[in-house]
């Protein structure tokens, strides 16, 4: 491991023109770098949206500016590993949240209340110009662990083919609701152009013996279900031990982000949180096996505040987290040996077998949960060193 020295952070491509409900690749239809081992990614949007003179918008929605990431995606043919790979499947909102939570960190965006927690403030009064800027920052390796251990789990590009970003956009109706006719996006402090992202690469630098030998470990990062109203609440009457939710099993689990709100109108183009909530759920179990609980909260709250006191920041409203990795006294210091284990488990309802994480569920009308997934596939393969090679 010691062949690997440093992070460098590279701007690679701007892509321009984006435009509501769209499906957006690097300028050209170009791949991503080939010939790296790439630790994280930066996108920072821009542009503008101006807020039409009639029939504009009453609100905006809990995921606000962030809910115009409608999926941002990393594919590829990973060749040792012989099979399609996808690293990330997150939308906006989920992504900025998750981050949030491992790192304790807030980035700029505009328009907002200013430092340190950067609350968004759209103007949705008739004629108003919102200039937006916001990042989005995708690690590839888990966050809350010693750098070392990160590089374990760098995507390592030149093992990759067709190693592809995808930004699909919603349409204004997930940054805003109540308007009848759309709000038109175009360019950063203009009335012309159009919106766009600047994508930068955080690479690990090699040293003379190069890194063409080396197989990382992976993480995944996906949405793994969503349920409306219909499968929580109960006409806002307390349901009581209510299976919520059965994790993917087959990987380890390092984290699973849980989001709660109500969904805004659907559609095309959005699948936004019209708001968030904190109190939907109590006496919330993590079971591995029936009834037999491995974390165990009072409430939301419970969950939200042993974040702040790892990170010492809240996490965003509507979010919290079973995090399998993190150290509490440091936001650095986690162990992958605590993740999960589910290798070689089965679906079903039998002895250790069966996952899944139960509470009592006090419905509202339009009640949604989302859960999002952070496993590890595979563990890192690093070369020998030569000393241990002779003696074989």
């Amino acid at each position: 491991m010691g062949m690997i020295r440093s992070n460098n952070s590279m701007f690679f491509a701007t892509i321009n023109g984006l435009q509501y409900n769209a499906e957006h690749k690097l300028p050209g239809n170009q791949l991503m770098p080939g010939d790296k081992m790439i630790m994280g990614m930066h996108l920072e949007f821009s542009g503008r949206i101006t807020i039409s003179g009639a029939n504009g918008p009453t609100a905006t929605t809990a995921d606000g500016i962030f809910g115009l990431i409608q999926q941002i995606r990393v594919e590829g043919f990973h060749r040792k590993r012989q099979k399609n790979e996808v690293w990330c499947n997150l939308r906006g909102s989920d992504l900025n949240a998750l981050v949030r939570m491992c790192l304790g960190q807030v980035q700029y965006m505009e328009p907002s209340l200013g430092a340190p927690l950067y609350t968004q403030n759209m103007n949705i009064g008739a004629n108003q110009v919102n200039d937006f800027k916001f990042s989005l920052y995708l690690p590839f390796a888990p966050l809350g662990i010693p750098f070392r251990s990160q590089l374990g789990f760098a995507l390592d590009a030149f093992n990759v083919d067709q190693l592809t970003l995808i930004v699909k956009t919603a349409d204004d109706k997930s940054v805003f609701s109540g308007q009848t006719v759309t709000q038109p996006m175009t360019a950063y402090g203009s009335t012309t152009g159009s919106a766009k992202v600047d994508v930068s690469f955080d690479y690990a630098l090699e040293s003379e013996t190069g890194l063409r030998n080396v197989s990382p470990g992976m993480v995944a990062r996906y949405q793994s279900d969503l349920f409306t109203d219909t499968d929580l609440q109960n006409n806002g009457i307390v349901t009581n031990s209510k299976r919520l939710y059965v994790p993917p099993k087959g990987n380890a689990l390092t984290r699973v982000l849980m989001k709660t709100g109500v969904k805004a109108a659907q559609t095309t183009g959005n699948d936004a949180f019209a708001s968030y909530t904190d109190t939907c759920f109590s006496n919330i179990r993590f079971n591995l096996g029936s009834q037999r609980p491995i974390r165990r909260y009072a409430t939301q709250l419970s969950m939200r505040n042993e974040i702040a006191r790892a990170n010492g920041l809240q996490p965003p409203p509507g979010f919290c987290m079973f995090d399998f990795i993190r150290s509490l006294d440091s936001t650095n210091n986690g162990q992958l040996s605590q993740a999960l284990a589910l290798y070689g488990m089965v679906a079903g309802s039998t002895a250790n077998t069966d996952v899944y994480l139960e509470a009592d569920v006090l419905g509202s009308t339009g009640l949604a949960a989302s859960f999002i997934v952070e496993e590890l596939r595979g563990v890192p393969d690093w070369p020998k060193p030569k000393q241990q090679q002779q003696r074989k």
